[in-house]
């Protein structure tokens, strides 16, 4: 109850999202995910509000680390993989911790959560918003990290990407993160590159830019992958 009174509080206006954090909300949702780690409802509803709160938010990102949120979201995402709500708001909490700080980077790829994005494409691939989280998430593992490009590649997460922009070529947000994800695995890498741009990645973006030609995040993305696979 506690939880969803927080998750509709946050819903209304971005001023509650920092009274949230001023009342130590944060803390009472990741308490309350760590206390009954098998209650789905528990968990789904935890997922949504930490998506909300770090959402656009410089701080929020790091009082979530700080307090274990990261943690809450992975286990969840491991007790829970048939459930679509959660693999949706705990992929996207995790692309915004990822995107945070380089030590989230490293502590996401040490738990697990590559597979677990890999995983959660497979298990909903009928469900684009999650799918494109999970592709969000990849992003922000590889993102400016050399080491992490390669590692993506080596637990095969260029195929599913691909397979996912294929397979949603009318759904702009898994276009656009999809080739956030593999610009970030391609970036200074030979091998990488060839092996996106032998998959069809080319086509497929070039594709995706004409079914979309307003959704600007798709265009920037879009264009940053060509102009990577090219040089």
């Amino acid at each position: 109850q506690a939880q969803g009174a927080l998750y509709l509080l946050a819903n209304m206006c971005a001023e509650n999202a920092a009274k949230i954090v001023e009342c130590e909300g944060i803390k009472a949702v990741c308490m309350a995910m760590y206390k009954s780690p098998n209650a789905l409802k528990v968990q789904e509803t935890g997922c949504a509000v930490l998506r909300f709160l770090v959402a656009d938010s410089e701080e929020v990102p790091e009082f979530v680390t700080d307090l274990g949120g990261m943690q809450m979201v992975v286990a969840a995402l491991e007790t829970f993989p048939e459930s679509a709500d959660i693999a949706e708001h705990g992929l996207a909490v995790l692309a915004n911790l990822g995107w945070h700080s380089r030590e989230n980077q490293d502590t996401m790829a040490e738990v697990g959560v590559i597979e677990l994005a890999i995983k959660a494409m497979s298990t909903h691939a009928e469900r684009p918003k999650v799918v494109a989280f999970a592709c969000a998430a990849l992003e922000s593992i590889a993102n400016d990290h050399k080491a992490h490009r390669d590692l993506l590649a080596q637990r095969g997460a260029i195929e599913p990407i691909i397979e996912a922009m294929r397979a949603n070529l009318e759904r702009a947000n898994v276009q656009a993160y999809g080739c956030a994800a593999l610009q970030s695995i391609a970036l200074g890498s030979f091998k990488n590159k060839r092996t996106i741009a032998k998959a069809g990645a080319e086509d497929l973006v070039l594709d995706a830019m004409e079914a979309h030609p307003r959704s600007w995040k798709l265009l920037d993305f879009g264009k940053m992958l060509l102009d990577t696979l090219d040089q």
